[in-house]
Order: C-alpha cells, then sequence, then structure tokens
C-alpha cells in the first residue's frame, strides 16, 4: 500500500470564534491537526505569549503547517508565532486575518495585520493569507424588537449605500475563502423580504461626519473605535472589494474552487431569520 504523506497542521487559538470554524472542517479532512485548545483533537497545551522560546519550539515540532486564529488584541503578538514558525521550517504559516479587504492608515487593526505580514514577509517565512470579506453576521439586519450592542449597530445606515462589499458567512471560512459580492441596499431589500419587516423603516442613518467623528474618537485607553472605522473602511470609501484584494496580491478563491457549494446572502437569511423566531418564541 503506498505512503499517503498528510501534513501535520497545528491551529493556535481553537476554542475561538475563528478557531473553532475552522478545526470543524479540518477535522473532517485528511489531515493531521494539532491544537493549543481544542477538546476532540490532540491537544498541545501552551501560553504561547509567555512561554520561553525552546517551549513553543516543542509546540511547533513536526508541524508542516501553522494557522493562527488569535484574537484582534494578540495580532502584533503574532511576531512570537512567525519566530517559531521560522525556527521549524514551518512549510506554511497562516496569521489571523479572515476578514475584510483594507487599505493603509483607514483601520487600525488592519495596519497592526499589515506589519505582520511585512514580519513575516522579511524573515522568509512561507505563507498564506486569507481574508473572506465582511461576516454576513455583522451585516444582516436583527428585527426592531431585538436590543443589544450589536443588533443597534447593525441596525445603523452608513453613507450612500452604492458601496459594494466583499461578503461571506464566516461559517464557511474553513471550507473555502469566499467573495460575495453584494451593496447595503441589497441587503436591506434581501432581509426585508425574507423577514417580512420593512427595516428602510427601522433603520438609523449615520451621517457621514458623525461616522468620521466616531471613527477618530479616542477612549480612555487611547484606542479609537473600531466599529466606525470599519463602517468608515467598508461603507464610505469602499475599501472591501475582490478588486482591491487582488491590487494587493489576492486570488480569487471563487475561481480557484468553482466546484464548492457556498451559502448565499439569501441562504444565510432565511437560516437568520427563522432561528430569530424560534429564540423569541414567534410564531
Amino acid at each position: 500500500m503506498p505512503f499517503i504523506f498528510k501534513p501535520l497542521v497545528l491551529v493556535i487559538g481553537g476554542t475561538g470564534t475563528v478557531g473553532s470554524i475552522i478545526l470543524q472542517s479540518l477535522a473532517k479532512t485528511n489531515l493531521y491537526v494539532a491544537s493549543l485548545s481544542a477538546l476532540g483533537i490532540e491537544i498541545r497545551a501552551s501560553d504561547w505569549q509567555t512561554d520561553k522560546p525552546d517551549k513553543i519550539d516543542q509546540l511547533f515540532s513536526e508541524s508542516d503547517i501553522v494557522i493562527s486564529t488569535v484574537n484582534a488584541e494578540a495580532r502584533l503578538d503574532q511576531k512570537i508565532l512567525v519566530d517559531a514558525a521560522k525556527r521549524a521550517n514551518v512549510k506554511r504559516f497562516i496569521p489571523c486575518e479572515f476578514g475584510i479587504v483594507c487599505v493603509p492608515g483607514v483601520i487600525d487593526i488592519f495596519d497592526k495585520l499589515l506589519e505582520i505580514r511585512k514580519y513575516i514577509e522579511d524573515l522568509g517565512v512561507p505563507h498564506t493569507y486569507i481574508g473572506i470579506g465582511l461576516w454576513y453576521q455583522f451585516t444582516v439586519p436583527y428585527k426592531g424588537a431585538v436590543k443589544g450592542p450589536i443588533p443597534e449597530l447593525v441596525r445603523e445606515f452608513y453613507g450612500d449605500g452604492e458601496k459594494k462589499i466583499a461578503m461571506a458567512n464566516k461559517e464557511n471560512m474553513g471550507l473555502f475563502v469566499a467573495q460575495i459580492i453584494a451593496d447595503p441596499n441589497e441587503i436591506y431589500e434581501v432581509a426585508s423580504r425574507i423577514s417580512g419587516e420593512d427595516f428602510h423603516k427601522i433603520k438609523l442613518v449615520v451621517s457621514d461626519e458623525e461616522v468620521h467623528e466616531r471613527a477618530n474618537h479616542t477612549t480612555a485607553e487611547n484606542k479609537k473605535n473600531r466599529w466606525y472605522q470599519l463602517a468608515y473602511s467598508l461603507y464610505l470609501r469602499g475599501d472591501n472589494t475582490v478588486e482591491t484584494a487582488k491590487l494587493q496580491g489576492a486570488l480569487d478563491g471563487r475561481v480557484l474552487y468553482p466546484e464548492l457549494k457556498l451559502q448565499s446572502l439569501e441562504e444565510y437569511a432565511q437560516e437568520f431569520y427563522a432561528a430569530e423566531l424560534t429564540a423569541t418564541g414567534a410564531s
């Protein structure tokens, strides 16, 4: 029987939102998967941000591919992981991105992402960058009766609604780098038709000036408001497009893997509102 090589994939941060989705998909493949924090898969425990290099080297031992799914606060700390990947001669390092495309100087967290990219490239570590666009989960509006910070932010409306946006269901990120083009007006039309609620009547229009002001407001912790930096980039500047990604050297996953069936915005909206009805006990 011929030998079949199965690369070892190390997933860092396997219990987070991104990590758990990726692990669920990887677990269905023929790959060997190890995670720093995932039940049901080989566990390699570590506090990678404070452990000494020799301990991290043990974690990276025999790993062919390393996927980082760290949280936003730890983005720059990924330099520790890049150093370890270099020492371990991993065949591919995938930093934590899995989101939108932007340009320098607009969103603080994206600038950190670019800093990590430069660090990876300067060290000569083999790599792949993966972006899937804005998640559906932050676009389809909640019904007016649903309260809370996220539902209220998602009901806000920015710009003229004409900017194209690359979008995908975050649940697809483990399967494929998906790019789906839509605009805010289309989102509202789909949501209103499927949910039966007219979102044009309950949306809160936020002026361009207010978006600018909120995006540049600095908190007591000297941090700018990420949500409104995102809104400024997406809806006023129109940065998050497949065209922008291609200018940065990206390949379109739809072209690379046309056989994969990904969830459309309309299919996601149908599931979203069906789940919302179940959660509220409505009929």
